[in-house]
């Protein structure tokens, strides 16, 4: 894996960088590389490379150029580049304290000056967005079970793709618990939060089964055992204060 990241960076570098610095020049203050390529289970050629391009103000035409012509290299590296101004980035610390949690854990400094160290981050704003996107979560699967009309096929594929963005709200609930370590492992990840939550982990660890194997325990089964987990877990992080402690009954 180290590999095949080193090469992608090095690709961003030598392929990517020069257009964006022609597009923003000296106002460009960073490029930074986060998500799996910074430090998860990261898959060439599957996975996403996660870029945020920070700048001391906004480029609307910048950015319309950049697609027109970076637009080959961003496909070919699969690119997903997100575009802030400092002023945005900084700002936006209390509304987005999940993913901003994960940068600071993981991230690579491609380009200028780093500045997640300054960012501040509060546990109360943490506690609620990570609750909000639970609840999200538990509605998005009980419409996937709807919308499977219980056909196995048509589940294990919606269940495949929701369950990629469910990994960073994991991370989210053990950072609330101040967990002493963070796996980058799906399988690690689950386990951790149903140890530390007290919890049965058993549908989600056959919903991995799925998404990785296509076999093992039925996968509307699998569902329902998920859709357990979610709940529970929403009814764990709501029966908390605002520093990851259950509140006194």
């Amino acid at each position: 894996m180290e590999a095949a990241v080193g090469e992608v960076i090095l690709r961003v570098k030598e392929d990517f960088v020069p257009e964006l610095q022609s597009q923003f020049g000296d106002d460009l203050k960073a490029l930074i590389l986060y998500g799996s390529a910074a430090g998860g289970p990261f898959i060439k050629g599957v996975s996403d490379v996660n870029l945020l391009v920070l700048s001391g103000s906004a480029h609307p035409d910048g950015i319309v150029a950049l697609g027109k012509n970076a637009s080959t290299v961003i496909k070919k590296l699969r690119l997903s580049l997100h575009f802030l101004t400092l002023d945005e980035f900084f700002n936006s610390s209390d509304v987005f304290p999940m993913e901003y949690l994960d940068i600071v854990q993981h991230h690579e400094l491609i380009l200028g000056e780093d500045p997640v160290a300054q960012l501040s981050l509060h546990r109360d704003n943490l506690r609620h967005q990570v609750e909000e996107r639970l609840r999200g979560s538990v509605n998005a699967l009980r419409q996937a079970l709807l919308a499977s009309r219980g056909k196995s096929k048509l589940i294990t594929e919606l269940l495949s793709d929701w369950f990629g963005s469910q990994t960073a709200l994991f991370r989210g609930a053990l950072r609330l618990i101040e967990a002493p370590e963070i796996p980058t492992d799906s399988r690690a990840l689950v386990q951790a939060v149903a140890e530390s939550f007290g919890l049965n982990p058993d549908g989600i660890h056959s919903l991995i089964d799925l998404r990785e194997n296509g076999k093992d325990k039925d996968p509307v089964v699998a569902a329902v055992e998920t859709l357990g987990f979610l709940t529970a877990l929403v009814r764990k992080i709501d029966s908390m204060d605002s520093f990851g402690k259950k509140e006194e009954s």
